[in-house]
């Protein structure tokens, strides 16, 4: 989730997103170029937090390990 993304901006995107979210896992990894973002980003319901500019690898390890739990979760035995 950027901090800017339109029309009203990440932070209260994320809350409307946990809210219909509820009982469902849906990880938001937010991201800003403002650290003292961290703390309200974490207040919406981000799960992790990663500031701009970001090495590529690193936002591929966060999302990894975001949605790690979700794909686990949602695991169903192969057909076999």
């Amino acid at each position: 989730m950027d901090n800017k993304i339109p029309p009203s901006g990440g932070i209260p995107a994320t809350r409307e997103i946990k809210a219909t979210a509820v009982g469902r896992k849906l990880p938001i990894v937010y991201f800003s170029a403002n650290q003292d973002i961290a703390r309200l980003a974490a207040e919406a319901g981000a799960d992790l937090y990663i500031e701009k500019p970001f090495d590529l690898d690193v936002l591929v390890t966060l999302l990894q390990r975001a949605c790690g739990d979700v794909v686990d979760d949602n695991a169903s035995p192969a057909a076999g």
